[in-house]
């Protein structure tokens, strides 16, 4: 490394995929990845090297620059099979205005064959800059070979080739930087027209991976709040792997899919024990109370499900327990005591419909969700549908266009109530197609606008989508979705070929449709792939593709998600607030404690996705983000002192002293905070 014989490159803990992993996953790979470059090597990488990764966010060109990235290579875009992407070196815009001077490479390995030279140079969109091309075996360039030399010294004696110089990366990015002004500015995603079936493959492992991010987040952010001075980075590496892209687009063979599934199963029961242990010793031992902790920044009343009802507390008897409606402070804990709680909330079930002071959920034939706040129709038609999805040879990757051609919608062979409130009711759905079997219940709370969906299926069908798609009462002029550390807003209304190549599009936690005075969201809890035309949002639950595992999610299926009904736009609603909350559960311990609140954002509106303890131990460091596109002012309080606050890049170098008391953020601004010498 030192000689400059090995470059290193990437800077991420593995060639993650970048659509369907969490902000904050994104943020530790580049972390944990540069950190180990600087200790083994003395150096990081200033190259992004994603050869192989299935699309990337428009939230990704800030990521890379706060990861002490200069430019980024990626050359999956030229296996998209719609349009071809004009530039081959441009500058890539993301929607927080960031740029960084991306490299489009029409393959990624080869041993200078004349065709690799001669498609270089083909599809180089620069002609009067040089041309990259990487070569070498394995994905990116991994080592040259002596064929590769041999080729080389032939090429240069040969008459009308041209010239061909080997260099670093580095040397190229140094190269295109000096003509920076001539590059021409790409604005937005960089969406690969296709192997859009990975958003939706392998429920197993997105879920998992949903579950793993949001514990770890809790494990730390209590660990540290708490006093508990240590670091958890062991515990990101089987998640982080996990994000490698084939498992996260699950299109592994089957033993190596169980194999990443069974290591993210023991890292979560790690997780969950230690962070087990911490609350437990935060509390007074006393199984007369439960002390229950709210992670997110803002007041929760929620319901939540308990062995024992707690006193003078709405409850309704359910079959595994109870359930009982709580409030607890933003980043707080609050203890309740046991006893008889009351029967009180505003929901009923009766026949096929349930119903709240809010909305009404109505089963006949299809789903209907009537909007009684503003006496309108949310959801007009909500349907269950499989669909023929055949993509010769790489059905595990690819989700075609055509599987709209041939689809049945299932009518439920049973409909029945099976809770009947008062804080929740639920119905239950019997479906039956060819030799599988499919169950839905949904759920609406008191109070509550989220209807929520568990759909459990005994799978036996091959090379067949199920999908759930709603017909919304509204034109549908806005199709929005959450990406990672970023929103953005995409075509449903497509009226050209690269609007309507994005017919299968990947979200973090949520997409929305709507208008500016009205709109219906899906959230989701690791069920990615989405799809919006007109006035139809649909999610995409699961595939059974063949190849390259013939066993991927057949038999036992379960995902679960909810809808969003909501006044006003996205924005109006707090769309990425609500999908935030739905993806992060209270969290409960046996004993008792003081009501307190550990820390407190003056603005709801900035997410906080992040608090842990800083690398070198010293310091709390706080990540934030601006989910709305506006400009912002938050005010930070947190219990405990410290020296002063900085602002850091995403390794936790200093950039600038900022003033937690006026902490300001750009639209879709990513801010990370260390307060220096931090302690209780």
């Amino acid at each position: 490394v030192k000689e400059g014989w090995v470059i290193p490159v990437g800077g991420m803990w593995v060639e993650s995929d970048t659509n369907l992993p969490g902000g904050e996953s994104l943020a530790r790979q580049f972390l944990y990845g540069q950190k180990y470059l600087l200790t083994r090597f003395g150096r990081i990488a200033t190259v992004g090297w994603l050869p192989d990764t299935f699309g990337f966010p428009a939230s990704l060109p800030q990521i890379l620059r706060k990861a002490g990235l200069r430019a980024f290579l990626e050359a999956k875009l030229s296996w998209s099979t719609v349009d071809k992407y004009p530039y081959s070196v441009f500058l890539w815009e993301g929607i927080d205005g960031t740029r960084i001077l991306t490299i489009n490479s029409q393959q990624f390995w080869g041993e200078f064959h004349p065709n690799d030279i001669k498609r270089a140079m083909q599809n180089h969109s620069l002609p009067n800059l040089p041309a990259f091309q990487p070569f070498g075996r394995t994905d990116g360039g991994g080592s040259t070979t002596w064929i590769s030399m041999e080729r080389y010294r032939t090429y240069k004696d040969v008459p009308g080739m041209p010239e061909i110089i080997i260099a670093s990366p580095e040397d190229y990015v140094e190269l295109m930087s000096r003509h920076i002004n001539e590059l021409p500015v790409w604005r937005g995603e960089l969406y690969l027209e296709t192997h859009r079936g990975v958003y939706s493959n392998g429920t197993v492992i997105k879920r998992l991976v949903r579950d793993t991010e949001v514990e770890l987040r809790e494990l730390e952010l209590w660990s540290a709040l708490l006093g508990i001075r240590k670091n958890y980075e062991e515990l990101w590496y089987p998640l982080l792997e996990a994000e490698y892209h084939d498992p996260m687009g699950a299109t592994n063979t089957k033993l190596a899919y169980e194999d990443v599934v069974n290591r993210l199963t023991r890292d979560r029961e790690v997780i969950n024990k230690e962070l087990n242990e911490i609350l437990s010793k935060s509390v007074n031992n006393d199984n007369n109370w439960v002390t229950i902790y709210n992670s997110l920044p803002w007041d929760r009343t929620e319901i939540i499900k308990l062995d024992k009802p707690l006193r003078g507390l709405p409850m309704q008897r359910v079959e595994d327990g109870y359930l009982v409606q709580v409030s607890v402070p933003g980043i707080g804990r609050k203890s309740f005591e046991v006893g008889d709680g009351v029967n009180s909330g505003d929901v009923i079930a009766v026949n096929n419909y349930i119903e709240n002071s809010l909305i009404r959920v109505i089963v006949d034939g299809s789903l209907k969700i009537y909007d009684k706040e503003v006496n309108r129709w949310a959801v007009e038609e909500g349907r269950l549908v499989v669909c023929e999805d055949i993509a010769i040879p790489w059905s595990g990757w690819n989700l075609e266009g055509w599987y709209r051609r041939n689809c049945k919608v299932l009518s439920p062979s049973q409909v029945s109530i099976v809770e009947k409130g008062p804080l929740r009711g639920a119905l239950m759905l019997k479906y039956v197609f060819n030799n599988s079997e499919i169950t839905q219940w949904i759920y609406v709370k008191a109070g509550s606008r989220v209807v929520e969906f568990r759909v459990e299926a005994n799978w036996r069908e091959r090379f067949v989508v199920v999908r759930n798609e709603f017909r919304l009462g509204i034109k549908g002029l806005h199709a929005v979705y959450e990406i990672p550390y970023g929103v953005i807003e995409r075509p449903n209304r497509p009226s050209n070929s690269w609007e309507a190549a994005k017919f299968e599009v990947p979200a973090w936690r949520w997409g929305d449709l709507g208008d500016d005075d009205y709109g219906v969201a899906i959230l989701n809890r690791g069920v990615q792939g989405y799809s919006a035309r007109d006035n139809v949002i649909g999610i995409t639950l699961w595939r059974s593709p063949m190849f390259p595992n013939p066993f991927l999610d057949y038999g036992h299926v379960s995902v679960e998600y909810a809808i969003y009904p909501h006044i006003g736009n996205w924005v109006e609603a707090r769309v990425p607030k609500v999908a935030q909350a739905y993806n992060t559960p209270l969290r409960v311990v046996n004993g008792r404690s003081t009501e307190l609140r550990f820390l407190t954002l003056s603005d709801d509106s900035v997410l906080l996705e992040s608090v842990k303890l800083s690398e070198d131990g010293n310091s709390l460091v706080l990540r934030l983000w601006e989910p709305y596109g506006k400009y912002s002012r938050v005010a930070i309080s947190i219990v405990g002192r410290f020296d002063h606050a900085e602002e850091t890049d995403l390794l936790e170098r200093g950039v600038g002293g900022v003033d937690v008391n006026a902490l300001s953020l750009q639209p879709f601004e990513i801010k990370t905070v260390a307060l220096h010498n931090w302690s209780l």
